[in-house]
């Protein structure tokens, strides 16, 4: 048989002292205030002006209405309707993006080619003097496009490495010139008694 203060769950002995109350848990914890954004992120906007309030005229006038647009041209189908300063029925509204020559990218991929080629074969120069050749037109194209068209950085890339590709060959024709020159000139003052 068990004795009682070997079982947790019999009842206390007579002459035992009570356990004490238990603890009330603490408090909740209010929760914390959001951390503070970093200047720029988040700001809440400034508050609007007191009601009532306007803003000072402008010291320029009113700003134009319909700002941009042509009056429409005598006997225009369109003369009440928006599309009024426009022949084809629309207006013109937002940027072109301007588009890469396919020219100026040939002088480039040339350009670079020329390189390559020089360095691999030997053959560089003739793509550098096509690309010497397209140069030109690439600019004149470029030019004349009033700005839809755009690659003057590929034009002046390409035509320095063609330069490069064209002096590096003339400077090596000339090293292998003067090696043959002076190789023949040496083997033939040897075979003389």
């Amino acid at each position: 048989m068990s004795l009682p203060e070997d079982n947790p769950f019999a009842p206390p002995a007579s002459g035992a002292v009570p356990p004490p109350p238990p603890v009330p848990p603490p408090p909740p914890v209010p929760p914390a205030a959001p951390p503070a954004a970093p200047p720029g992120y988040g700001t809440p906007p400034p508050p609007p002006p007191p009601t009532g309030y306007a803003a000072p005229p402008s010291p320029f006038g009113p700003p134009p209405t319909r700002y941009g647009t042509q009056p429409p041209y005598a006997g225009s189908p369109y003369a009440g309707s928006p599309y009024a300063g426009s022949p084809y029925g629309a207006q013109q509204y937002g940027y072109v993006t301007p588009r890469n020559s396919g020219r100026a990218s040939a002088v480039l991929a040339l350009g670079i080619g020329s390189l390559v080629l020089m360095c691999m074969y030997g053959i560089g120069v003739i793509a550098a003097i096509v690309a010497l050749v397209l140069a030109p037109g690439a600019k004149r194209e470029i030019r004349e496009s009033r700005g839809y068209v755009v690659g003057e950085g590929m034009v002046k890339a390409g035509v320095i490495c063609s330069w490069i590709t064209v002096g590096l060959t003339a400077v090596a024709v000339v090293v292998i010139i003067v090696g043959v020159v002076l190789a023949a000139s040496t083997s033939s003052s040897s075979l003389t008694p």
